[in-house]
Parts: C-alpha cells; sequence; structure tokens
C-alpha cells in the first residue's frame, strides 16, 4: 500500500482558524442526513479540542454523532450527540468527555492509537 500511496500531514486545527469552515461542513452534513444543524456556540472548539486538533478524526466525530442523532430520531444535531458518539469512541469517563466536562480544554488527551507515517524507503537495485 505504501508505494501506492502517499500519505499527507495536514496542519493541526484550529477553532479561530478552521471554526467557520468547520460549522458549514457540519451544516452540509446535516442537510443530508434531513437533520437541523448544531446550535452551541461551545461545539466547535470542544470538536476541535476532542479530535486532537486532526481533520480526519474530527470529520469521523462529526459523523458518528449524525449517527447517534438518526438512531434516536432527533431532529437536530445537538452536543449530547456528540457526547455519545465520542464517548464510545474513547471509552471514556463521563466526567472526561470534552463535550460534557466544565473544564473541557483542561483534559489531556493522548494519542496511543497513532501510526505516525515512516518515511520512504529508497529502494535498491532488484527490489
Amino acid at each position: 500500500v505504501a508505494r501506492r500511496f502517499s500519505m499527507i500531514k495536514l496542519p493541526p486545527l484550529s477553532h479561530a482558524k478552521d471554526g467557520k469552515p468547520l460549522a458549514r461542513q457540519i451544516a452540509v452534513f446535516c442537510q443530508q442526513a434531513g437533520l437541523e444543524p448544531p446550535n452551541d456556540p461551545e461545539l466547535i472548539p470542544r470538536l476541535v479540542h476532542a479530535s486532537r486538533e486532526r481533520f480526519g478524526r474530527c470529520i469521523e466525530t462529526i459523523i458518528y454523532a449524525i449517527e447517534v442523532a438518526l438512531r434516536c430520531g432527533a431532529v437536530q444535531l445537538d452536543r449530547q450527540h456528540f457526547a455519545e458518539a465520542w464517548g464510545m469512541q474513547e471509552g471514556c469517563a463521563y466526567g472526561r468527555n470534552v463535550f460534557l466536562s466544565e473544564r473541557w480544554s483542561e483534559i489531556e488527551l493522548h494519542d496511543q492509537h497513532v501510526v505516525e507515517p515512516q518515511p520512504r524507503r529508497k529502494r535498491g537495485r532488484g527490489q
């Protein structure tokens, strides 16, 4: 697979720089799913933190939250859907859930399952 695909490393997300585009993307996903988008000013900063400032994790969390909302018959996506989705992904205690805790920005998130891309090795003759 490494020969066919190159990994790109995107810069970390930030609420200040990426907040509005993320909110628009959530609205697009909600429209496609038949849901009203969330109306919570704290959602995007929490999402960026919960996603460890990674774009792919952010999108995954949004999609999982929409799945939770659809399963429970909601008409609007809200922070509780994100809390349930993220809690299932992380297996964290209630008080350590970034979407529920009052002191969410103080929760340290460690990435134990991240596989850093390895530099490509030069191939010698005959390989």
